[in-house]
């Protein structure tokens, strides 16, 4: 695997010997546009009538130029990309309006003239790589036939082209005979990036090309295709629901809701003086890394039924400046040459006193200092399979060294926050917590007692005690049960309330508490009628209604848009208030941690290397690792230069665990031999707070 630093190096030497698309220019020195979309209309045909998924959305991309289309989930994003293309599934149609690629209507071209345009002219960066790639085909094989489909080229020069690629993108020659299943999350995307590439196109469309991924690698692949686009002169459209990712790539932005373009602009304009409440909104929806500790608005309601759109404003219902005049059809309003709003009062609203709810940020003193969770030691190792003829030979058996030796406690009413990079242990330690998997070594205690000698009874009462709350509700929840199942199903376990109508009252109590009112409304559905920040809100009731002690958390709001991410944010700090509740909350983002959490431990290859108070380790980070963290959320203003340090590679299969140092390997500053031969001990070294630094 090439670190970043070589991939760049990789990526500009490939470009110089690339063609550059052709810049051409009106009369007035602006370069033409590559794609032109002008009134784009697509529906979907349900049982439950037509969807106007994309409603009459125009935007223009040049060679060399940018734009991302953001948005909340159904507001028509990949509608628009699969229109470009012509993807659409059997039931969707576009409708009306015109897509021009160098001038020519990509609508009006028949399915066989449109093959020679996917690809060799226009590419597409799938969201899930895992299923755009063939998991029965070697990596090269892959790249190989996406060449050979539509370009007259020879065998060995389509592997020297594959092989080409895979370097501009970070990823070894020699791993183009891995199968997807043998690749990390960040080296698939990767991948799929290279594949796009192989026809040498001159637009990019990046459907949520970094949804999957933890910030560090989200960070390294915007980096790559930032460079990539510029080198390659590379026009690209990014489609996000992360409005802080386009500020790192994009140099336009257009802001979707309902199926409109509710505002676009120059990137830096737009984030800078946000003209349209709905972008201001999701602006303000999002924590911060950096500066102080701010508030956050959380946007009440859910977004219009596309099956009978309202005839005025879309946002009209969850605004908090709408006016009568909101009823009616709103006008583009044209704020400057390059800016627009669909706004009736675009450019005269003052968000800074407009009334969205928000979110207020109580600074919550902990109940107790009692220690509520101490864990000592703690390790979890998996055994790696092996083959029938390896376990004949008796050859040496291997583990996955999944959690290493890590110690923490939790106090009562406390939000300890564990950060790290996916498959750096944060899961499997939620899990021996919640007794949902047991620990190879080491010691957990609850309340003073060892879990691992609970007797039968002990453990359904500690099953009682303390519940999890998963990443995804969708499938975390039961799909065939009605929410007043799933939610009361845990009382019927626990034989808690007298009766069937107790538990239903008790049901009832709950989703208003979780803010799901009137709870006659939503009792007797099931979860595909909910919205993704609705079903959250009803895994929190399911585990909240027993009245734990401890909830352990696991990334709880990554699957949600923004705007329901602050709302669920709030209820769990409201009810970590009113109940005493302690949380484990796990996530890979620092942002989230520090406007939850009261302290956080940062993970690496399943080992705590720093812990403190939240606050003091924001504003002094000690381990490089969490400075790199730090670095790589993204904000409205981050540069893609990225921060003072940048990481280096992957991590390190955890079955052969470096020594010394776990982050020697891809840390800027390691220094040799002591970081790469000594284990750095996670003691306070007149810091202020525990870190596993010889350098700190």
């Amino acid at each position: 695997m090439l670190g970043w630093n070589q991939s760049s190096q990789a990526i500009t030497t490939a470009a110089q010997g690339s063609v550059t698309p052709r810049v051409d220019f009106d009369v007035e020195g602006r370069a033409r546009p590559l794609l032109e979309v002008r009134d784009l209309r697509m529906q979907y045909e349900t049982s439950g009538g037509l969807i106007h998924a994309v409603d009459g959305i125009s935007f223009s991309v040049a060679p060399h130029q940018a734009i991302g289309l953001v948005g909340e989930s159904g507001c028509g994003k990949s509608s628009v990309a699969r229109s470009i293309l012509r993807l659409l599934p059997e039931n969707g149609q576009i409708v009306g309006g015109e897509v021009l690629f160098e001038g020519e209507n990509l609508l009006a071209l028949s399915e066989e003239q449109m093959r020679r345009v996917r690809w060799k002219q226009v590419a597409m960066i799938f969201q899930s790589a895992m299923n755009a790639l063939n998991p029965v085909l070697p990596l090269g094989e892959q790249l190989v036939e996406a060449l050979e489909a539509h370009t007259p080229v020879e065998h060995p020069e389509a592997l020297k082209r594959a092989g080409e690629l895979l370097g501009m993108v970070g990823i070894a020659r020699e791993r183009m005979a891995s199968y997807p299943h043998e690749m990390s999350g960040g080296m698939r995307q990767r991948a799929i990036i290279a594949m796009s590439l192989m026809c040498n196109p001159k637009l990019i469309i990046a459907d949520e090309p970094t949804t999957a991924l933890d910030v560090v690698m989200q960070a390294q692949i915007l980096r790559e295709i930032k460079t990539l686009q510029r080198q390659l002169g590379l026009g690209l459209v990014l489609i996000t629901h992360d409005i802080y990712v386009v500020s790192q790539v994009c140099d336009t932005v257009a802001v979707m809701y309902g199926g409109e373009i509710v505002e676009q602009g120059p990137v830096d304009s737009v984030f800078g003086s946000p003209t349209h409440p709905y972008t201001a909104a999701l602006l303000r929806s999002c924590p911060n890394v950096r500066g102080p500790k701010r508030d956050l608005v959380a946007l009440r309601g859910s977004p219009p039924d596309l099956v009978a759109p309202p005839a005025g404003c879309r946002f009209a219902p969850r605004c908090p400046s709408r006016q009568d005049v909101c009823e009616q059809p709103v006008p583009t309003v044209a704020l400057q040459a390059d800016r627009t709003s669909l706004c009736h009062f675009a450019g005269s609203l003052d968000f800074d006193t407009a009334r969205f709810p928000v979110v207020q940020h109580e600074q919550k003193a902990v109940v107790s200092n009692e220690t509520l969770v101490r864990a000592t030691g703690l390790q979890k190792r998996f055994p790696v399979r092996t083959g029938l003829l390896a376990s004949l030979i008796g050859g040496k058996r291997q583990f996955v060294h999944a959690v290493d030796g890590v110690d923490f406690e939790i106090r009562r009413g406390e939000i300890l926050g564990l950060v790290g990079e996916s498959g750096c242990g944060k899961t499997t330690t939620g899990m021996i917590l919640s007794l949902l998997e047991s620990p190879t070594s080491g010691a957990v205690s609850f309340d003073g007692a060892e879990l691992h000698t609970l007797a039968r009874r002990d453990l359904v009462t500690f099953r009682r005690r303390v519940q999890p709350i998963f990443q995804d509700p969708y499938e975390s929840i039961n799909p065939r049960m009605r929410v007043l199942d799933v939610i009361g199903e845990p009382l019927a376990i626990h034989s808690i309330g007298a009766s069937p109508a107790e538990r239903r009252a008790r049901v009832f109590e709950m989703l208003d508490l979780v803010g799901l009112k009137p709870p006659e409304d939503f009792v007797g559905k099931f979860p595909h009628q909910l919205s993704g920040g609705q079903r959250q809100r009803v895994a929190i009731a399911r585990a909240m209604i027993l009245h734990p002690e401890l909830v352990v958390a696991d990334e709880p709001v990554s699957m949600l848009d923004a705007s329901a991410r602050s709302g669920v944010m709030q209820l769990m700090l409201e009810l970590c208030r009113k109940l005493a509740v302690s949380y484990l909350l796990i996530t890979h983002d620092l942002a989230i941690a520090r406007y939850m959490c009261d302290r956080i431990a940062i993970m690496y290859l399943g080992r705590v290397v720093e812990i403190g108070p939240t606050e003091e380790l924001i504003a002094n980070p000690q381990h490089p690792y969490t400075r790199i963290l730090l670095s790589a959320v993204p904000t409205a203003h981050t540069d893609l230069a990225g921060g003072e340090l940048e990481i280096v590679g992957e991590p390190p299969n955890p079955i052969h665990i470096p020594s010394g140092c776990r982050f020697h390997t891809r840390c800027p500053v390691a220094q040799h031999p002591i970081c790469s031969q000594e284990i750095p001990r996670l003691v306070e070294r007149g810091t202020g707070h525990p870190v596993a630094c010889h350098l700190a």
